[in-house]
């Protein structure tokens, strides 16, 4: 029975918690995440091809 009653307790802290959770409606959030990509885009790598390493070792070697 003592374990019952803790198992309740686990289940009542969790629930408590997830009431404090401050809810975003969906609309709001797929806004607020595209204006983010938007916004920062130009330094995404995966859609921008990122400046030449300027620490890049050159290279005299030349194939003839």
């Amino acid at each position: 029975m003592n374990h019952a009653v803790q198992n309740a307790q686990k289940l009542l802290d969790e629930l408590r918690y997830h009431l404090t959770i401050e809810r975003v409606p969906v609309s709001k959030a797929a806004t607020d995440l595209r204006n983010y990509v938007l916004d920062n885009q130009g330094r995404d790598f995966l859609l921008v091809k990122p400046p030449d390493n300027p620490f890049k070792p050159k290279s005299s070697c030349m194939f003839l």
